[in-house]
């Protein structure tokens, strides 16, 4: 993903010497773009998913381990 923005990079910066290597930029800096909103949109996707679960299905969720309390929380035992 990150590879492909470099790659858009180094061919805008050899566009710029280069005129026969500007389509071949354009086209590698919409394939990085494309490759970027499909991961973001994976990504979003996949949170929304283990938040749902999370929601559905409260005694799934592990309690918090002992030194991660919030500040002045209360154990009740």
């Amino acid at each position: 993903m990150i590879a492909l923005q470099y790659l858009s990079c180094i061919c805008h910066i050899l566009a710029c010497f280069f005129d026969q290597l500007r389509e071949a930029a354009q086209f590698v800096d919409c394939l990085a773009d494309v490759v970027w909103c499909s991961v973001c949109t994976y990504m979003q996707t996949q949170a929304k998913a283990v938040l749902d679960h999370r929601d559905a299905n409260p005694q799934a969720v592990p309690p918090p381990l002992p030194g991660m309390q919030p500040p002045g929380a209360w154990v009740v035992r």
